[in-house]
């Protein structure tokens, strides 16, 4: 479906070995330490990074005495103790025991703790490139490759405000990795060490914010630039620590919106399943229904805003994205909700119609930020009348219309209108060119031409100061008797 995008450009599995866990060891392979369940690592499309770290339920999570351990190296001025005192104290790399203590509990902590957690910062930094060096040095069999990796991430955004959220128009994201070591006679710090790294990373962020947009779009060419970039600060750097002389960068770029012209492309969104030709041979079981309509029934909807009930139909989906048991989410119980519901169902409209046009109306405002123009909104209809005449007292049919309309409507003020209130325009319009229709049926015939005419006027006729209908098109319409 539109709504997800594409945040998963830079996927990198990870593995090591115990025993010469620096042997061969390839670039983006440094966030999980020694005996780590396989792991990946990419960046989001809103500009963190997320480590998915396989199953949480197959994985050892962190205790209290882990977080203790790893937060006491967080003393008053730590940043000012010298790098060697600091990894001494760390990860004990002399001590086999103390060491592989030291290393499991890392591990614990870096897999299961929360990104949201305050000391996460802490731990993903100054704990994580700390010990990354200490790996280096305990499993130090490998005299080529004794230089630990840091992996970097920056990205450039653009936002636009969509009914009320901050959306992200455009992202430009690089992962990078490098080889370091400190400069040789260096009386380096911990807090200059991590400065030092932090540095590598914003002048990759400076690089792409002086790109045009055109130049951000070319993948492979801007990947070329970025390593060229990459390698030019590297041997430039300054601040204690030194290039070991490996790299690679890979990057990807996201426009969730406004990539394609929207007027050569309907904005109108359906059900993944609906389209895919779902079979029938499933159905949606009731806690899906019931799942489906607690995440986006919300209580008095009709009296809520436009702008409201967009962002929170959008909202409520966009909580879903990621989810890895898929087939347990809101998205799938809505596809297949939507896609096998008998249309005598209360909600059969809600979920065919209303849900839909909130998502609809969403990508039409995200895609008018994003070009910087109005984009209407799109709705379709249908026409079926019939024509019935006197045959002996019984009424016979003998004729009717058939016609399907596309027409377009702007959102004057999303803040003020309401569900019921923009339902109310849908409905006038649909009963004014029905009533043109069958008043023209009783007494003579219609083109297509005039067709388009009647839907016109119902439109005009429909609009109010908070929506107005736009323009439409006529895909078929004809009369017969």
């Amino acid at each position: 479906m539109k709504r997800i995008k594409k945040a998963l450009a830079a996927l990198l599995a990870l593995a090591l070995a115990a025993g010469c866990a620096g042997c061969g060891q390839a670039p983006g392979q440094s966030p999980a330490p020694a005996g780590s369940p396989v792991t990946a690592v990419f960046s989001g499309g809103n500009g963190r990074r997320y480590y998915w770290r396989g199953s949480s339920d197959k994985m050892e999570k962190y205790t209290q005495a882990d977080y203790d351990r790893m937060l006491a190296l967080k003393t008053e001025g730590y940043e000012q103790l010298p790098l060697e005192q600091f990894e001494a104290a760390a990860m004990k790399v002399e001590d086999e025991t103390a060491y592989h203590e030291a290393e499991e509990a890392f591990r614990r902590l870096w897999n299961t703790l929360p990104e949201t957690d305050p000391n996460w910062g802490f731990f993903s930094s100054t704990v994580y490139n700390t010990w990354q060096a200490c790996e280096k040095k305990h499993y130090n069999a490998c005299a080529h490759n004794q230089d630990p990796w840091y992996s970097g991430w920056a990205g450039y955004e653009t936002h636009g405000d969509v009914f009320g959220d901050d959306v992200v128009l455009t992202g430009a994201y690089a992962n990078f990795d490098f080889t370091y070591h400190p400069e040789s006679g260096a009386a380096l710090t911990v807090g200059g060490r991590d400065e030092a790294l932090r540095s590598i990373e914003a002048g990759i962020e400076a690089f792409l914010k002086k790109q045009g947009a055109a130049a951000l779009k070319d993948e492979k060419k801007m990947e070329k630039a970025l390593q060229a970039e990459l390698e030019r600060s590297l041997k430039a750097w300054t601040g204690g620590l030194v290039w070991g002389g490996q790299s690679e960068v890979s990057y990807y770029y996201d426009q969730p919106f406004g990539e394609e012209d929207p007027q050569k492309e309907s904005t109108l969104v359906q059900s993944g399943i609906a389209e895919s030709g779902w079979n029938g041979e499933k159905k949606y079981t009731r806690a899906q229904y019931d799942l489906a309509v607690k995440l986006l029934r919300f209580e008095n909807y009709e009296n809520m805003t436009v702008a409201e009930f967009n962002r929170r139909v959008h909202a409520a989906f966009q909580q879903d994205e990621f989810r890895e048991d898929y087939e347990n989410g809101l998205m799938y119980a809505y596809e297949i909700v939507r896609a096998t519901l008998e249309e005598t169902d209360p909600n059969y409209s809600f979920f065919w119609d209303t849900v839909p046009t909130a998502e609809n109306e969403y990508d039409a405002r995200a895609n008018s930020v994003a070009w910087g123009r109005d984009v209407d909104p799109e709705r379709r209809d249908d026409l079926s009348l019939d024509v019935q005449e006197d045959v002996f007292g019984d009424k016979v049919v003998v004729g009717g219309a058939q016609g399907y309309y596309t027409y377009t409507y702007r959102l004057l003020d999303a803040n003020t209108l309401t569900v019921a209130q923009r339902d109310a325009f849908f409905k006038a319009v649909e009963s004014g060119v029905r009533r043109t229709v069958s008043e023209t049926l009783q007494s003579g015939a219609m083109s297509k031409s005039e067709f388009k005419k009647a839907v016109e006027a119902a439109g005009k006729a429909a609009s109010t100061e908070l929506v107005a209908f736009t323009g439409c098109e006529v895909d078929y319409f004809e009369i017969y008797r």
